[in-house]
C-alpha cells in the first residue's frame, strides 16, 4: 500500500511536469515564427515533438520513480521537495536549450565544452538579446511548476493503471525520432539531444595497438591509389606531388607575388551570388576572377578555417587550433612562404585569443595587431565596446594600409573579417539598409515575397551590404600601391551563417574567388574543391615559376584545386561539425556528414539511402578518425627533420649505423655499418 501511495505522489508531480511540457512546445513555437517561421507551422511540428517528449519522460521516469520510492520509505515530504526541485531544474535547462535553439537556429552541444569561461562569456554579450518577456518566461515557468507541484492531485486506480499502461507503451512507441525526420531541429527534446552528446563516447573500430594501426593505415592508404606515401608510423605522409593548374591563367612577372587572402565571416555561397545581390561587388568581381561554384569549407564554425586554407591540417576531438601550442610538428603555407623570404601578416579586428587566434598566428611567424597596436583615430571613430566582438571592417582595413605602408613584398596578408556576425552592428547602418532597400525594389529578379523577406530581415541583410563595401574599400587601397600589378587575393568565406546539425552540404558551401591583376580573364571553375585544396594549389604556382623551396614529403591528402570546366568530383576532405568533432567525410562524388549521404550533381547534391556507398564512406570517416588521433596523440604527421623547428629529439642509436639514414647524411661523419 504504501508503494501504491508513493507511485501516486509521484504521477502527480508528472502530470504536472506534462502540463508544463505542453506549455513549453507553444513557447517555442511562439520563439521560432520570431526567427523566419511559420507559426502554425512551427506549432504542428512542436505538437509532434510533443509527443517524443511525453514517450522519452515516461521511460526516464521509470528509474526516478525507483529512487522515488526508495528514498520516500525515509521521508515522503522530503523527497517530494527534492524531486520538485531537480523537475524545475530539468524545466529550467530546457528552456534555456530552447530559447538558444530559436536564436541561434542549431542545437546546443557538447561543443560548449570546447570553449573556456572567458569565451563563453564574450559570447553572450556579444549576441544578440531577446526581449525581455523571454527571460521572464524562461525563469517564471520553473518557479510556477515548483509552486504548483505542491498541490496534490487526487490519483485514483483508474488512473494509475492509465498511467503504468502508457509508461509500458512508451518503449515501443515513438521510440526514436528518425535523423531524416522533417524538421528534426523542432521536433526532437532539446535536453535529450544536449545531455546524450555530452555523455556520448566515441566509437572507435580500432584498439591502439601496432597490428591494429598498421592494418588501419594500409586500409586507409588504399583510398589515395595516386600517392606514394612513406612509412607507416606516419600514415598521413606522403611523397609531395606539386601540380600547377592555375600558371596558365595568369601573366605572371618576374618576382614572386603577393598572397592576400580575404576570409569573410559567415558568408556562404549564396550570399555572394543569390538574387538578392547582398554583395554585388563580390559578385562583379567573380566575373572577371577564377571562381568555384562548388567550394566547401571545411567545418561549420571560423576554428576550423585556419588549419585547412593553410595546412590541411588534422582535427582532433576539438579541432587542431584547440591544442596550440602543443601541436605536432607540421607544414602549413605561412611557415613555407616565411622560409622563402615572405612576411605574413594576420589581419583581425576581433578578440585574438579566441579560438587560440593569436597562438595560431605567432607558430605561424605571422604579425597581428595587439591591443596597443590600434592608432588613437581609428578608436575614436569605432563602435567597439568591451560588450561586442571588435572593431568594424572597414577600420580594421584602414589600420591594415597603414602597417603596410612601409613593408616590401613579397607578402602574405591574411584578413578575417568580423561584421557579418551577431548582432550584426556595423557603422552607418541607416544608409547601407536604405541603399539595399532601393536596390531591392528596382531588382526585376525578385518576387514580393522575396523582397518583403529582405525588408523584413533588413538589418542583417543590411549588414552583408556593408561588409561588401568594405571589402570593397580594402581593395581600392591595395590598387594604390606601386605592388598590386603583383598581387593575388584569394576571397573566401569560413562558413556559411546560421549552420545547423544535419545540415549536410548547404551547412559548408561557401564562395572561393582567386582574383588578380595578372588574370588573362574570368572563368568560373565546376570542379568540386575544399578549403584544404588551396595550399598545394599555391605552393605548386610559387614553385614551378619562382623556385621557392617547398617540403618533399607532405600530408595535405590532396594535390590542386580541380579547375574543370565541366562538372567533377574528385576531392578529400574530413569535416568537422558544430561540436568541433569530425563528422563527415567527402571523398569524390559523395558527401558522409552527421549520417546523411549526398551525392554530387551538377547542380544541388542529392540526398541518397544507398547501403554500400554509406558503408564505404562511413569506413572511410572511421579509419580517418583513429588516424587523426592517433597522429596528433603521437606528435607523428610529419618527421621532425622536415620539422619548421627542431624540438629536442631523442636519435634512436640504430639510426647511427645506417648508411642511409638522415643522421649519417647530415652529420658527415663516418659511419661503420653493425
Amino acid at each position: 500500500m504504501k508503494i501504491i501511495t508513493f507511485c501516486k505522489s509521484y504521477i502527480e508531480l508528472c502530470i504536472w511536469l506534462l502540463i508544463f511540457a505542453v506549455g513549453m512546445r507553444f513557447f517555442e513555437a511562439v520563439l521560432l515564427s520570431m526567427n523566419h517561421h511559420d507559426f502554425g507551422s512551427s506549432i504542428v511540428w512542436n505538437l509532434t515533438g510533443l509527443c517524443y517528449d511525453i514517450t522519452l519522460f515516461l521511460r526516464i521516469s521509470v528509474w526516478i520513480l525507483i529512487v522515488f520510492i526508495a528514498f520516500c520509505f525515509l521521508s515522503e515530504k522530503t523527497t517530494r521537495i527534492i524531486i520538485r526541485i531537480l523537475l524545475s531544474l530539468i524545466l529550467l535547462i530546457s528552456l534555456m536549450l530552447i530559447v538558444f535553439f530559436a536564436t541561434s537556429g542549431y542545437l546546443l552541444d557538447k561543443v560548449i565544452f570546447a570553449y573556456s569561461l572567458k569565451e563563453i562569456w564574450g559570447i553572450i554579450r556579444a549576441s544578440s538579446s531577446s526581449p525581455v518577456w523571454v527571460y521572464i518566461v524562461v525563469i517564471g515557468l520553473p518557479v510556477l511548476y515548483f509552486w504548483l507541484s505542491g498541490k496534490r492531485i487526487k490519483i485514483n486506480r483508474v488512473l494509475l493503471v492509465i498511467f503504468t499502461v502508457f509508461t509500458l507503451l512508451s518503449f515501443f512507441i515513438f521510440s526514436n525520432l528518425p535523423l531524416y525526420t522533417e524538421q528534426y531541429h523542432v521536433k526532437t527534446n532539446k535536453e535529450y539531444f544536449f545531455w546524450k552528446s555530452v555523455f556520448k563516447k566515441p566509437t572507435s573500430a580500432f584498439t591502439e595497438n601496432d597490428r591494429e594501426i598498421i592494418k588501419a593505415v594500409n586500409e586507409f592508404r588504399s583510398y589515395f591509389p595516386e600517392l606514394i606515401f612513406e612509412e607507416v608510423e606516419f600514415p598521413f605522409l606522403y611523397k609531395a606531388k606539386y601540380k600547377d593548374v592555375l600558371s596558365s591563367f595568369f601573366n605572371l612577372k618576374a618576382e614572386p607575388p603577393n598572397l592576400v587572402f580575404i576570409i569573410i565571416e559567415g558568408v556562404g555561397y549564396e550570399h555572394v551570388y543569390d538574387n538578392y545581390q547582398l554583395m554585388p561587388f563580390l559578385d562583379s568581381l567573380s566575373k572577371e576572377s577564377l571562381s568555384w561554384e562548388y567550394c566547401l569549407s571545411t567545418s561549420s564554425r571560423t576554428f576550423g578555417v585556419f588549419p585547412a586554407l593553410f595546412g590541411a591540417l588534422p582535427l582532433g576531438e576539438k579541432g587542431f587550433m584547440d591544442q596550440c601550442p602543443n601541436n605536432p610538428e607540421y607544414h602549413s603555407l605561412p611557415r613555407i612562404l616565411h622560409k622563402n623570404g615572405y612576411t605574413n601578416h594576420f589581419f583581425h579586428g576581433g578578440w585574438m585569443e579566441f579560438d587560440n587566434m593569436s597562438c595560431f598566428a605567432e607558430t605561424n611567424d605571422m604579425e597581428y595587431f595587439k591591443n596597443e597596436d590600434w592608432e588613437q583615430d581609428i578608436k575614436n571613430e569605432a563602435i567597439y565596446s568591451e560588450d561586442r566582438w571588435g572593431y568594424e571592417d572597414h577600420l580594421t582595413y584602414l589600420q591594415a594600409h597603414r602597417k603596410l605602408n612601409n613593408i616590401s613584398s613579397p607578402r602574405m596578408d591574411v584578413y578575417l573579417s568580423l561584421s557579418t556576425h551577431e548582432p550584426f552592428e556595423y557603422p552607418n547602418n541607416s544608409h547601407f539598409q536604405d541603399v539595399l532597400k532601393n536596390k531591392t525594389i528596382q531588382n526585376k529578379t525578385l518576387s514580393e515575397e522575396e523582397k518583403a523577406d529582405i525588408f523584413k530581415y533588413i538589418n542583417i541583410y543590411g549588414c552583408y551590404f556593408y561588409a561588401d563595401w568594405s571589402i570593397e574599400q580594402l581593395i581600392e587601397g591595395y590598387k594604390k600601391r606601386e605592388d598590386f600589378e603583383n598581387t593575388i587575393f584569394i576571397i573566401t568565406g569560413d562558413h556559411i551563417p546560421f549552420a545547423r546539425q544535419f545540415g549536410g552540404y548547404e551547412n559548408y558551401h561557401v564562395p572561393l574567388i582567386i582574383y588578380s591583376p595578372m588574370l588573362k580573364s574570368g572563368r568560373s571553375m565546376k570542379g568540386v574543391v575544399t578549403h584544404r585544396d588551396i595550399t598545394p594549389t599555391l605552393l605548386s604556382l610559387l614553385k614551378y615559376n619562382y623556385d621557392i623551396e617547398t617540403p618533399s614529403e607532405v600530408t595535405w591528402l590532396t594535390t590542386a584545386l580541380d579547375t574543370s570546366l565541366k562538372f567533377n568530383a574528385n576531392t578529400f576532405s574530413p569535416l568537422q561539425i558544430i561540436d568541433h568533432s569530425v563528422g563527415g567525410v567527402v571523398y569524390k562524388n559523395y558527401m558522409l556528414c552527421e549520417g546523411i549521404i549526398e551525392e554530387f550533381t551538377d547542380g544541388i547534391p542529392r540526398k541518397i539511402n544507398n547501403p554500400d556507398i554509406f558503408q564505404q564512406m562511413n569506413r572511410l570517416q572511421s579509419l580517418y578518425q583513429f588516424l587523426d588521433q592517433y597522429i596528433l596523440n603521437n606528435e607523428v604527421l610529419i618527421q621532425n627533420h622536415y620539422a619548421h623547428k627542431f624540438k629536442n629529439t631523442i636519435i634512436n642509436i640504430e639510426d647511427t649505423i645506417t648508411q642511409e639514414s638522415y643522421f649519417a647524411e647530415k652529420s658527415k661523419l663516418k659511419v661503420t655499418e653493425a
